[in-house]
């Protein structure tokens, strides 16, 4: 049965070369259950595509309200703060454009928005493959609790925390933007709450190669992000294990620990011990060239416009 009365909501999803993806996500939220699409905006910004993606959504624009901005490449936090400073609702709802949304996501942000100001959902795995077991934080539970993580996949605002906190991090093209932005709002009096009923899916990884760029990426941030300054690159390998992790955690506890590992076969944690170890050398090369690239530049004493 249709609830009456829902929060109106902007959707934001920054895009970039993924008009497959897209419209599947788009469908996504066409299958949403007991939510009146009236008080629905979707706020898409495409950051440069060269692909079809303006087809993809030229063809929902009867469907849906549809805010569609178009700008050269300048990456995904530039993307979102477009989005939403160009938004036209209260509560806007950050949504990845690779993933998708359980058929009752809407009405439950919708409920949940009611009384929160900022608010992360669950992360299932879209497809059942190897890539899951690199996704544990994700998923933080069945209950509801203060958020350990700001997960840009699947979160909800009230605008007041962005003209309150600042918006997203610009000079973060892309890696660890949500790590960021989570130390600025411990500062804060807001406390970003986890829901468990809002959910999506999405997938960590496709590829190796994927996998790979995404720990590059986030290595390049680290220091950026924990404002650590070093003073050579002997310093940034010397340290690197304590400032990526603190206490590092075996393996053998990580399977212990984790509750998608359950199932887990002797093969797959194999190629899952493989793959990380790859994972943790992209990610140390990542910190090294962030270290010329943030740690010994201006961007470390820059401010974050709001």
């Amino acid at each position: 049965m249709l609830i009456d009365k829902n929060m109106k909501i902007s959707i934001i999803i920054p895009t970039y070369n993924r008009a497959s993806y897209i419209d599947k996500a788009i469908w996504s939220i066409k299958d949403q259950t007991n939510f009146d699409f009236s008080n629905l905006e979707i706020v898409i910004v495409n950051d440069g595509s060269t692909d079809n993606t303006d087809e993809i959504i030229n063809k929902w624009k009867n469907v849906f309200d549809i805010n569609y901005i178009k700008q050269k490449n300048t990456g995904v936090c530039i993307s979102r703060n477009v989005a939403i400073k160009n938004s036209k609702y209260d509560t806007v709802l950050f949504f990845d454009d690779d993933a998708i949304m359980d058929k009752n996501c809407l009405i439950n942000v919708s409920i949940v928005m009611e009384n929160e100001k900022a608010i992360v959902g669950k992360v299932l795995p879209k497809t059942d493959n190897i890539w899951k077991y690199f996704s544990g934080h994700y998923n933080q539970g069945d209950n509801v609790c203060e958020s350990n993580s700001f997960l840009e996949t699947i979160a909800a605002f009230k605008k007041e925390v962005f003209d309150n906190v600042g918006y997203l991090n610009e000079n973060i093209d892309y890696g660890s933007e949500g790590e960021e932005y989570f130390g600025r709002l411990k500062n804060t009096s807001y406390k970003l709450m986890y829901y468990p009923n809002v959910i999506i899916y999405h997938d960590y990884s496709t590829d190796i190669l994927k996998f790979i760029k995404k720990q590059y990426k986030f290595g390049e941030k680290m220091l950026y992000v924990k404002n650590i300054r070093l003073n050579s690159v002997i310093d940034v390998v010397k340290n690197y294990r304590s400032i990526k992790r603190g206490k590092m955690v075996s393996n053998a506890d990580v399977f212990k620990s984790n509750s998608l590992f359950t199932n887990i076969t002797f093969f797959e944690k194999i190629f899952f011990i493989i793959i990380s170890k790859i994972g943790v050398a992209s990610h140390l090369v990542g910190t090294i060239v962030g270290f010329y690239k943030y740690s010994m530049s201006t961007l470390m004493n820059k401010n974050i416009k709001k």
